[in-house]
């Protein structure tokens, strides 16, 4: 246990309290329980404002151990706002004995809030923009990344059929929208694995990108016009956020990857189960998602050993096949074409995902914000004029004039469908003749 929360008390999370039977009936061996020192849901969805001060400072006063008047001033605060115990712990655990006052920390979600506007007004983002949310496992929260202040550990994984999910209202993201996860799997099982994995903070697109759709809020449902706010401050948060994902994924050494669904069962049971659209190996935006060191969840069996009952062993041999195939393909210096023949056969809910998808592949100097009504060709315009000039290089490579705006690279149609140069590092030619044709 880290050394900052060793007068913690440790609390047991077992899936036998989550669906109600045994936990040898969950089939991923690390989502059946998790023992250390977090905060269990049921203390987590206390009201601060019905406890009052008084309550607040003793229930938060034994896992934090603050005896000076920054925690009692902290209290006052977080009953004001009507948090939740777990939401005023993710704020007070960072820094339990210099939590900042009222003043402090408005001005902070102001500075934040300032910051996401100017970079939408500049129409382009910095590449070390970090993530708007992360989810604090500890607190069992969702909270501004300025309070965590940590790298968290990313999570990837397929997406499910529509008919296989359900749009779940939870206190772990203060009900602001329905989270999208597959019927048989738990967000609560799924902080037992995480927590498991080692994991403090982590970032989940569900939980921490805000998400379409309408729900019911046990606190008092939403009246129609709170969710047109909400749904025009999700298109806002878009611009940002989602061309921003890869910034996780370019400084992580780990990312935890759910390759049959969020929070289900590791499963491969026949070839087709690789050739579905849904597949993770399938679809664009988990190609800036391809780890260093994948931890691969959602295991059904300790390591080296097969359960037969989700993936058979040639399954699991082209499975590992894949995985190292991929990353071959994308660590140290990968080819501009190799990277788009990947891009090729993948799948995207919006077409323009495919060309979003490969700004932090190319080492951009800046991203474009999100526009998901924007043509393919100019946001691939858009992302030739700001990838490194090391991969723009490359398209001199390419054998036949584009048939788009430039006649020196092709046109995003030509990357689609024809067939692409294998590029074997002959980009430095390329880029030195670039280099002769600035200097002339």
């Amino acid at each position: 246990m880290s050394q900052k929360y060793k007068h913690l008390p440790e609390v047991t999370l077992s899936a036998s309290d989550i669906i109600s039977g045994e936990e040898s009936s969950i089939p991923v061996l690390k989502q059946r329980s998790y023992t250390g020192a977090i905060l269990p849901s049921t203390i987590a969805n206390i009201s601060c404002a019905e406890l009052g001060v008084d309550g607040t400072l003793e229930m938060l006063n034994a896992p934090v151990r603050s005896l000076d008047s920054h925690l009692s001033r902290a209290c006052e605060y977080f009953v004001a706002k009507n948090y939740d115990l777990g939401t005023a712990y993710a704020h007070l655990r960072p820094n339990p004995h210099g939590f900042v006052i009222e003043r402090d920390i408005t001005k902070a979600y102001q500075s934040d809030k300032k910051a996401q506007q100017v970079l939408v007004r500049q129409s382009e983002i910095g590449v070390d923009a970090p993530p708007r949310r992360v989810w604090d496992l500890h607190a069992n929260r969702v909270v501004p990344y300025w309070v965590a202040n940590e790298l968290p550990l990313p999570i990837s994984h397929a997406w499910v059929s529509d008919q296989g999910l359900k749009r779940e209202m939870t206190p772990i993201n203060g009900y602001q929208w329905p989270v999208p996860i597959p019927k048989d799997a738990d967000l609560d099982l799924i902080r037992i694995e995480m927590l498991n994995l080692g994991a403090e903070y982590v970032w989940l697109d569900v939980l921490c990108l805000r998400q379409e759709g309408q729900g019911e809020d046990p606190h008092g449902n939403p009246s129609q016009q709170e969710w047109v706010l909400r749904e025009a401050l999700r298109k806002e948060e878009w611009k940002v956020d989602v061309p921003a994902i890869g910034w996780l994924y370019a400084w992580t050494n780990h990312v935890v990857c759910y390759l049959s669904g969020l929070g289900l069962p590791l499963s491969f049971k026949t070839a087709s189960d690789f050739e579905d659209d849904r597949c993770w190996f399938n679809r664009a935006w988990t190609l800036q998602e391809t780890p260093r060191n994948p931890l691969i969840a959602g295991k059904t069996r300790n390591d080296g050993i097969i359960d037969e009952r989700y993936m058979a062993e040639d399954m699991q041999r082209r499975l590992n096949e894949q995985l190292e195939s991929l990353g071959q393909i994308l660590l140290g210096e990968p080819s501009l074409f190799k990277v788009l023949s990947q891009i090729q056969t993948r799948k995207s809910t919006k077409s323009v995902d495919k060309v979003a998808a490969l700004v932090y592949l190319f080492h951009s100097q800046h991203i474009p914000i999100y526009n998901p009504g924007q043509s393919e060709e100019d946001a691939w315009t858009e992302l030739m004029n700001v990838m490194s000039v090391w991969f723009r290089a490359e398209f001199f490579l390419y054998p036949k004039p584009g048939n788009g705006i430039g006649f020196w690279r092709p046109s995003w149609k030509q990357v689609m469908e024809e067939a692409l140069p294998e590029g074997h590092g002959e980009f430095a030619c390329a880029f030195a003749f670039v280099r002769l044709v600035r200097l002339r």
